[in-house]
């Protein structure tokens, strides 16, 4: 038995063939799909729109490993209708798995620690300027820095942490996405499952033996 957890794929309506193939791949090969926020992106498409797009290839596949769907901060739940049944069995806000002896606490992260787009959200109305941060702030310094870069998301990261250790017990594992920052700390009872985007595949691999977090291109 094989669960993957996935986070922050920001699909839109525009369909990338590559990308595609590479979600294809690891979804396939999965019994069970956690999709842990941000699977498609509200900021630069509306719902329906991204349900009819090509993306809707993938919805059989999740549907036959009976995908979980946790909202995001860039798919919000007031921006979903029921077509969320089309790809998921259940949507929530959070969701608890045991791992063998381990317990997950998973959630997409939002909540525990904002983003700018959420503290000032009139960067939202304009798409153009959300285009440009984006460019800006994450696309181009990764094909010229690599993921090192995204370390300046590690405050994210560390707010999830002194959540983690405020609010969970010392038997649970607090499991994010959000920051984009991909992260493995048995230790400090917290993962981060990066992204899927840009080239980049991170995403939680977990069997009866381990819990992995997968790293590779795409």
């Amino acid at each position: 038995m094989m669960t993957i957890i996935i986070s922050d794929l920001h699909l839109t309506d525009k369909f990338d063939s590559r990308k595609y193939d590479y979600l294809k791949r690891i979804i396939s090969g999965a019994d069970k799909v956690i999709i842990n926020g941000d699977f498609w992106d509200g900021y630069f498409t509306d719902f329906n729109c991204f349900c009819q797009s090509k993306w809707k290839k993938l919805f059989p596949l999740l549907i036959a490993k009976k995908s979980i769907y946790l909202y995001g901060n860039h798919d919000k739940q007031q921006w979903c209708n029921d077509k969320t049944m089309l790809y998921s069995l259940k949507q929530l806000d959070s969701y608890i798995f045991k791992a063998g002896k381990e317990t997950l606490h998973i959630e997409h992260g939002n909540r525990i620690a904002p983003a700018a787009d959420e503290r000032f959200p009139w960067l939202i109305y304009s798409k153009l300027l959300l285009l440009v941060y984006l460019l800006v702030r994450e696309q181009i310094p990764l094909w010229i820095y690599g993921k090192a870069l995204l370390n300046y998301y590690r405050s994210q990261n560390e707010k999830m942490k002194i959540w983690c250790y405020k609010n969970l017990t010392d038997k649970q594992i607090l499991v994010c996405g959000h920051s984009h920052l991909a992260e493995y700390s048995l230790k400090e009872r917290y993962i981060n499952t990066g992204f899927i985007r840009h080239g980049f595949g991170q995403y939680l691999k977990i069997t009866k033996e381990k819990i992995e977090l997968i790293d590779e291109r795409y």
